[in-house]
């Protein structure tokens, strides 16, 4: 990583221009296919954790019914 000096660089760049194209500059830099791809990596990671903790004992004993198995999709 770059120590930190690219985020300086983007923010000093958003503190001058207008409210209109700093909203465009950061929905860009959110949309790139390399945050992207990191985010969606962090969200899998998030809900199989999630999804563990919360019906993990249900997974083990193998006693997921329909209603387990939707409160485990709605949580992806």
């Amino acid at each position: 990583m770059d120590g930190g000096i690219g985020a300086m660089i983007i923010s000093d760049r958003l503190s001058k221009t207008g409210e209109a194209k700093r909203n465009q500059i950061v929905i860009n830099i959110a949309a790139s296919p390399s945050v992207f791809k990191r985010l969606t990596l962090i969200a899998w990671v998030v809900c199989v954790v999630l999804s563990a903790l919360k019906h993990g004992d249900k997974i083990v004993a193998s006693d997921v019914d329909a209603i387990t198995l939707l409160k485990i999709c709605l949580t992806f």
